[in-house]
């Protein structure tokens, strides 16, 4: 088939950024994976006729680089984000007489939850009866990365940090309203919805000094950059956050038209053939960055789906609305599945469905192989 293009909408940092792991520790298996086997499967999808969008200009280098692409190719699309109304969020009934930081990620070893454990041990040393009121509040559960609970009950801060599990959205924002700050040590990221999501709030926000922290919250004054482990001023930070208990001018988000932008390029700007049929390939799982990428993209097409005819190609798992001019085929792509479908499965429905696709707009990161 002669697709006039392929756009993949790249959002999987692991491989792009340096990293030590031990292969033998907590989710070394995943991480081996995505550092060494993914980019080999990325490469088989990247022809002359593929572009490339990124969330952030620091991703686009690091992708550049990384798969040896021509920058020109690989466009920047910040992502939409939600809107908060701090009025509208309740402030979080914490327990009294504490300070409180909170750090929403889950438990891979890149989060680097063990940055702040190391940080309150410091903080001990600083300020002990300040350090016994900080409670850290981690939206994992303890099994979640059994090294690092180990670690805090040998070393007797069991009563530093909660636990409380993966937690509703609103109630993330209701305990970051309330906070002292965020702290998002994290150094893998394609964009690191937290940040905003605090910074529009008001509050402060303690990172690792990482580029992509530099570029998401540009210009907010609430932002305290930390060099990578030095866990000496992470403790001065937090101390500084719970003796002064700033609040922030909240943080408005640049509006950059993202999506306006990036389905001008699937249909080649003004003038472009009209009439298309475009293939739309969303079938990662509903975990919350794909889903939340995906759900942008529904609702970005739900106002300007043209007169083109749209195919979706969606895991079964995926919300499907009801839009004029698309089409979904659902598929199960768990593990092997999603290999047959990129490799066979999704050339040969389009073969039966008897359409001819002018674009083919990839949300998982990688393309079907129509060529073959």
């Amino acid at each position: 088939m002669n697709i006039k293009r392929t756009i993949i909408y790249y959002h999987q940092a692991l491989p792009l950024f340096p990293f030590k792991f031990c292969l033998f520790g907590s989710g070394a298996k995943a991480i081996f994976f995505y550092r060494y086997i993914y980019p080999l499967y990325v490469k088989l999808f990247l022809g002359k006729r593929t572009y490339v969008a990124v969330q952030t200009e620091d991703m686009k280098q690091r992708f550049a680089r990384r798969y040896q692409f021509p920058e020109d190719r690989v466009g920047v699309y910040f992502p939409k984000t939600e809107k908060i109304d701090v009025a509208d969020i309740t402030p979080y009934a914490y327990e009294r007489n504490t300070y409180n930081f909170v750090y929403p990620a889950m438990g891979a070893i890149y989060k680097e939850h063990t940055t702040i454990v190391y940080a309150v041990e410091q903080l001990f040393v600083q300020k002990s009866e300040m350090a016994s009121r900080i409670r850290i509040h981690f939206t994992l559960k303890s099994t979640d990365n059994n090294e690092l609970y180990q670690y805090i009950c040998q070393h007797h801060l069991e009563s530093s940090f909660v636990f409380h599990g993966p937690l509703p959205h609103d109630q993330v924002l209701s305990m970051l309203k309330s906070a002292e700050a965020l702290v998002f040590p994290s150094v893998i990221e394609t964009f690191g919805l937290p940040l905003v999501e605090a910074a529009s709030l008001g509050v402060p926000v303690i990172a690792n000094d990482m580029e992509y922290v530099r570029e998401v919250l540009h210009g907010y004054s609430g932002l305290n950059m930390v060099k990578v482990h030095d866990y000496d001023e992470w403790a001065s930070m937090m101390r500084s956050c719970c003796e002064q208990k700033l609040h922030f001018p909240y943080y408005q988000v640049p509006e950059k038209h993202s999506w306006k932008r990036l389905f001008d390029l699937i249909r080649d700007g003004e003038g472009a053939k009209e009439n298309r049929v475009i293939c739309v390939l969303a079938t990662a799982s509903a975990k919350r960055g794909a889903l939340a990428i995906y759900k942008q993209f529904l609702h970005a097409l739900s106002a300007d789906y043209g007169q083109d005819e749209w195919h979706v190609f969606v895991d079964v798992d995926m919300p499907m609305p009801v839009i004029p001019q698309v089409h979904y085929h659902v598929f199960h792509t768990k593990g092997f599945g999603r290999l047959w479908f990129d490799f066979v499965g999704c050339h040969r429905y389009v073969k039966q469905l008897g359409v001819i696709p002018d674009v083919v707009f990839s949300l998982q990161n990688t393309g079907a192989f129509f060529g073959w």
